[in-house]
């Protein structure tokens, strides 16, 4: 193992208050058995990419199409965290858009 990778994981799991092959543990199990880590490898399979492939285009995506400052304002100024703000911003995305396909639906008659 490269020393500035065991570095970082020495520096990530005492940042998280755990164990250097607890924190490594968490990692792998997240990429391998919780349910996005499924979808992520479906994907990957899918797409002909590895695992680490398919996370990197992912966090790629969502770095360039989500302005992540300006949803931390909004989140900073309603007191909810990043998580809780993106998630009302989409719910209340979803509710515009579904309300936009009904006065078109409306508009057509």
């Amino acid at each position: 193992m490269p020393e500035e990778l065991l570095k970082t994981i020495e520096t990530q799991s005492h940042r998280e208050h755990s164990s250097r092959s607890g924190f490594v543990t968490n990692l792998l199990f997240f990429l391998l058995l919780s349910p996005i880590g499924k979808q992520l490898q479906k994907n990957a399979s899918l797409n002909r990419r590895t695992i680490a492939q398919e996370l990197e285009q992912s966090l790629v995506l969502f770095q360039q199409q989500l302005p992540l400052h300006q949803i931390n304002q909004l989140a900073a100024a309603t007191q909810r965290s990043q998580a809780q703000m993106m998630t009302y911003l989409v719910l209340l995305g979803l509710q515009a858009y579904q309300a936009q396909e009904c006065l078109n639906k409306s508009a057509e008659y």
